[in-house]
C-alpha cells in the first residue's frame, strides 16, 4: 500500500482561509490506478503551509489505518510501513521529529497523532517533487500536461488507448 497527500494553503475561501487538502492510495510502488482518494476542506484554517500539509497527512494516515485493516481482513496483510509521499520539507521534518517543534505548538495534538503512527511503524514519509505528487490533482487546477500525466497514472490508463490518446500524445 502506498499513499500521497497534498495541500493548497489558504486557497479555498478568502473569508475562512481554509486550505484544500487531498490524499490518495494505490497498491504497488508505481501508481497505476488509485484504490482510494478524497479532496476536502479541513475543519480549521491553517497558519502555515506546513500546517496545511500536516492536516492532509493526518487525514491520509486515518485512511491508511482503515485500508490496512481492510486489507488484513481480506487476507492481504501489509508487511512494513505504508509510505506517504509528501512534497513539503517542513511537514516531513515535523513528522519525523521528536523534539524541536516549538512552531507547531498550536497544532501539537494533531502533529503528535501523526508522529505516533510514524513511530509505531504504520507509516513513513517520502519526499516527492511537487510536480510528481499524485495528490496534487485533488488540491488545485493544473495545466493540461500535468493534469493528463497525473490523471492517467491515477486512473491506471497510461498505456491504454481511448478517444483522448491522440490529445495526450500531442500534449507530450
Amino acid at each position: 500500500l502506498f499513499s500521497a497527500s497534498d495541500a493548497s494553503y489558504a486557497d479555498w475561501c478568502a473569508d475562512t482561509g481554509r486550505s484544500t487538502i487531498g490524499r490518495c492510495q494505490w497498491m504497488g510502488k508505481k501508481c497505476t490506478g488509485l484504490i482510494n482518494w478524497k479532496s476536502s476542506l479541513p475543519k480549521t484554517a491553517a497558519n502555515s503551509t506546513a500546517e496545511s500539509e500536516l492536516q492532509a497527512a493526518a487525514e491520509c494516515v486515518k485512511d491508511i489505518v482503515y485500508t490496512r485493516v481492510l486489507l488484513h481482513d481480506m487476507g492481504y496483510a501489509q508487511e512494513g510501513s505504508t509510505r506517504i509521499q509528501i512534497d513539503n520539507n517542513a511537514c516531513i521534518s515535523q513528522l519525523n521529529a521528536i523534539k524541536g517543534v516549538v512552531k507547531a505548538r498550536h497544532y501539537i495534538v494533531l502533529l503528535r497523532k501523526v508522529q505516533e503512527a510514524v513511530h509505531l511503524g504504520i507509516v513513513h514519509t517520502q519526499r516527492v517533487d511537487s510536480k510528481d505528487n499524485i495528490a496534487d490533482i485533488f488540491t488545485k487546477a493544473l495545466n493540461p500536461m500535468d493534469f493528463w500525466r497525473l490523471t492517467t497514472a491515477a486512473m491506471g490508463d497510461e498505456l491504454a488507448s481511448h478517444r483522448f490518446t491522440e490529445y495526450r500524445k500531442r500534449l507530450r
